[in-house]
């Protein structure tokens, strides 16, 4: 939804929103996960993955989370940078 759309922006810009007013701790571990196992680029796999536990609202506000606190180093192929 747009409303998820702009709150994941809002933790992108660093401003404090208290996520877990719209995502449930487990669904944010399990999708926390996911984005670093996948990668930021590309929603449609991780909301797949969740199976109906999670959407694509769920997945806006998770990763704008990830990226205000720097896991924002995703490969152009959607996949999470490895290791060195």
């Amino acid at each position: 939804s747009t409303i998820a759309t702009h709150i994941g922006e809002l933790l992108q810009q660093g401003k404090p929103v208290d996520i877990s007013r719209f995502v449930t701790p487990p669904i944010q571990e399990e999708m926390t996960g996911l984005f670093k196992e996948k990668g930021l680029l590309r929603l449609g796999p991780i909301v797949e993955a969740m199976q109906g536990r999670a959407g694509y609202e769920q997945a806006h506000i998770i990763r704008g989370f990830l990226i205000s606190q720097g896991e924002d180093k995703a490969t152009p192929d959607g996949n999470a940078p490895s290791s060195p």
